[in-house]
């Protein structure tokens, strides 16, 4: 993404709040310097990786993330699983976001999404 339209990109303000004893806590935290994502919308779906049984997943905000955490977070994703960097940016440049698994997640939902969600 361009700086120009990485600067016009406003997440909506969902965002998943990582529990600190998460093992996945030392890659937010090396990544982003916090333990908090953008979320795309605060409700999750059901996903799965090849040999795991099935698991909810929330949609990481792909977009909300500047270049260099793209590319951050694609190196600790080598570093962690040998994913390749190049394979890990395609896949969630093409998909849009990021898989997170919700387990020791905190959704922290934004106006818009918490109206849309009381019936």
């Amino acid at each position: 993404m361009s700086c120009s339209a990485q600067a016009n990109y406003v997440p909506c303000g969902c965002r998943a709040h990582l529990n600190e004893k998460d093992p996945r806590a030392e890659i937010w935290l090396a990544v982003f310097g916090k333990l908090e994502f953008p979320l795309l919308h605060p409700i999750a779906h059901i996903g799965q990786a090849v040999g795991e049984p099935p698991y909810r997943v929330l949609q990481g905000d792909w977009r909300a993330l500047s270049e260099e955490e793209q590319n951050m977070l694609a190196e600790q994703m080598r570093t962690k699983f040998g994913a390749s960097p190049a394979a890990f940016l395609a896949q969630n440049k093409a998909i849009g976001y990021i898989p997170i698994k919700d387990k020791n997640i905190t959704v922290v939902c934004c106006k818009l999404h918490s109206r849309m969600l009381m019936f």
